[in-house]
């Protein structure tokens, strides 16, 4: 989900910048729209519908869909709100990225440093 929802995020962020708060909108919605579809298809309990599905013996392109996309940009979402907006979090997507530029990132080492 990180990558995925790192991606998508920023992704949202250059469009908001260049186009206005409508479109941000417009296509988190069409994501969560693919959330939706992607959880309806699997299943709500399915390995791949979670955030950090087990993919061991799983061929990838079985497990490929809007899933790590849209959860991890809804979690980063819901992380902005929760520590006081863009003001705080653009900030800190900045460090992230200057941080981990040439480094793998697991969930823990992404915990401590948020």
């Amino acid at each position: 989900w990180m990558n995925e929802g790192f991606c998508r995020i920023l992704e949202l962020k250059i469009i908001k910048a260049l186009f206005g708060d409508k479109y941000f909108d417009l296509y988190a919605n069409i994501g969560l729209k693919a959330l939706r579809g992607s959880i309806s298809l699997f299943g709500e309990d399915h390995n791949y519908t979670k955030m950090r599905p087990e993919l061991k013996d799983v061929d990838p392109d079985d497990a490929f869909s809007s899933v790590p996309y849209e959860k991890g940009l809804n979690f980063l979402i819901y992380l902005e709100n929760l520590i006081g907006g863009e003001k705080v979090m653009n900030p800190l997507l900045k460090e992230y990225c200057s941080t981990f530029k040439n480094d793998v990132v697991t969930a823990e080492k992404f915990r401590d440093f948020f």
